[in-house]
């Protein structure tokens, strides 16, 4: 019985630690996104333009590529909304994405 619990506890860890490092992750695509996104959304790009340098930024990041396109599209409506949020940390903090 005191094995399961052990057990048990150390997947908790480990899952806790495994979805620190994703976010971890996220949060670092989405700030070096920021500045070809701050760019393209303030110079009015349309939205294929968007989406095709949001799909380049995540390229190469395997499984985590649709929570990375997510993040860097909500990203981008949020410089949209925000135009004079130049902070990649904010912004990436104000929409989940660290």
């Amino acid at each position: 019985m005191r094995l399961l619990v052990f057990l048990v506890l150390i997947s908790l860890v480990a899952a806790s630690r495994l979805e620190d490092e994703i976010n971890g992750r996220i949060c670092e695509y989405c700030k070096s996104a920021f500045d070809t996104l701050y760019k393209l959304v303030t110079s009015h790009a349309t939205e294929e333009e968007i989406d095709g340098a949001i799909h380049a930024e995540c390229l190469g990041t395997s499984i985590l590529q649709p929570m990375c396109k997510a993040a860097l599209k909500r990203a981008a409506d949020y410089i949209r909304s925000h135009p004079d949020e130049t902070d990649a940390a904010t912004v990436c903090k104000a929409v989940d994405a660290c």
